[in-house]
């Protein structure tokens, strides 16, 4: 029998005059005008994805076990990764971990 629990995160910013939230996990999103009613909206959209989402298209994420870890990168902030249509051979350093 699979596990009935799935554990997610939620992750609310501010952008421009509005704040952001999203479940990277499901790539479900919402926003609202404080971090609260981010929370909130972005509950009701998660509510609404798993009643309408056949568990298949997100059952990877139920059994075994669960480890978060930090990430890191570094190196965004100089030169653009595209130039003139071309992909640069910058990139950035990820640390997981």
């Amino acid at each position: 029998m699979a596990p009935d629990t799935l554990h997610l995160t939620a992750v609310i910013r501010s952008e421009d005059d509005q704040y952001v939230s999203l479940c990277p996990e499901l790539g479900v999103a919402s926003c609202g005008d404080t971090p609260e009613e981010a929370r909130a909206m972005l509950k009701e959209a998660l509510e609404l994805y798993l009643a309408h989402t056949p568990i298949e298209d997100y059952d990877y994420l139920l059994g075994g076990e669960s480890v978060s870890v930090p990430v890191t990168v570094t190196g965004l902030q100089g030169e653009s990764h595209h130039r003139q249509g071309k992909q640069s051979t910058h990139c950035p350093e990820v640390i997981v971990g």
